[in-house]
């Protein structure tokens, strides 16, 4: 059980000597829910599509095999008591077309409440949610579009108040996704390749107030996380029974350096074009804001499948740095996937344990 003086502290994902890391609401969005992605160090944006392609570039669902897709999985960090819960469905609707529909459940650490004077207040599990409903279409048989809109909730301790003045309640947000899809088949000295490229803008949205001021003085709001991201990856069939595919993410917050958590009065869109310019170390820490991603599969057969990949977020915005592992099975139109998130850093306990299955009908 974790105690904690004011509500910011649970948003934050740390704080250390000469950094200057960039804090979010509801961060458990930035998290790769699904088997598969997490088995790639987090790439998605350009890699095939399957049910879970929301997560990562919603444009990718114009693409997948099948009329009916399902699928589910489970994150765990083993460093405490927090669990990821998702499920997806996709439906594609005539021949250029794919409507899907997704949740995402977190559950967090249990935290005491304290109130600023250090007296106890309360005991609470905070927990999250976020549905989607992303629709996609092809452009043309190597291009596609997508929108998705997104429904968050946050209950980060509501019905505790830390004074007379300020009380705490549920935050809520709606938000929207943009993605495009470029996936088109070539040749490379004779072996059979697809190369595809993906870029999507996920968590366009309102900020999350998680304080009220009963005399509506003060309004306390925390952005939610806008990401940019953009990807390519490869996949060539080298043998006849085996299918290697390389691919790398690139990510960048489009969340504002110098927004404070609370009293926050910048508009969605300004923030997002202030987060290019507004890092005080001038370009060099820009640059620092982007993190990457890269993944190896290897298929056989279409049938089992080993993954692995590394993530690597600077040191300047966060140090957060992994290895993944993760194999897969497919059986027929049923498939699980399991993976490994382990940290190769002290400054973060990021292992994280993922499980998931999927049917496409």
């Amino acid at each position: 059980m974790k105690r904690i003086l004011f509500l910011p502290l649970l948003l934050l994902s740390g704080f250390m000597m000469g950094q200057n890391p960039i804090t979010t609401a509801v961060p458990f969005l930035s998290v790769s829910p699904d088997a598969r992605g997490a088995g790639l160090a987090g790439c998605g944006t350009a890699t095939e599509a399957d049910v879970f392609s929301m997560y990562y570039n919603p444009a990718k669902y114009a693409f997948v095999e099948g009329n009916t897709l399902a699928g589910g999985g489970y994150n765990r960090w083993l460093a405490g008591e927090t669990n990821l819960f998702n499920a997806a469905v996709a439906q594609r609707v005539g021949r250029q077309s794919t409507l899907a529909a997704t949740f995402r459940y977190f559950n967090g650490m249990s935290v005491e409440y304290l109130d600023p004077t250090g007296q106890f207040v309360g005991t609470y599990a905070p927990s999250d949610f976020a549905v989607d409903l992303p629709y996609a279409i092809r452009v043309n048989e190597v291009l596609s579009l997508a929108l998705a809109g997104r429904y968050i909730q946050s209950s980060a301790g509501e019905q505790y108040y830390f004074s007379s003045f300020n009380e705490i309640k549920k935050g809520r947000s709606f938000a929207a996704d943009l993605g495009i899809y470029y996936r088109k088949p070539l040749s490379l000295g004779g072996l059979k390749a697809h190369f595809a490229f993906g870029a999507s803008i996920n968590n366009i949205g309102s900020k999350i107030s998680y304080w009220a001021s009963p005399f509506q003085l003060v309004q306390y709001k925390t952005a939610i996380p806008t990401t940019l991201r953009f990807g390519t990856s490869l996949k060539t069939k080298f043998a006849d029974d085996h299918i290697l595919t390389g691919m790398v993410d690139f990510t960048k917050l489009l969340v504002p350096f110098d927004i404070p958590v609370i009293g926050c009065d910048v508009s969605v869109f300004k923030g997002m074009l202030r987060s290019f310019y507004d890092a005080p170390g001038g370009f060099k820490e820009e640059l620092s804001e982007i993190n990457y991603g890269i993944g190896l599969e290897y298929a056989w057969k279409e049938t089992v499948f080993v993954r692995t990949g590394y993530f690597n977020q600077p040191y300047l915005k966060g140090n957060r740095k992994y290895l993944s592992l993760g194999l897969g099975a497919a059986f027929g139109h049923f498939g699980v996937d399991a993976s490994y998130e382990m940290s190769t850093t002290s400054y973060h306990n990021s292992d994280y344990l993922v499980v998931g299955t999927h049917f496409n009908l």
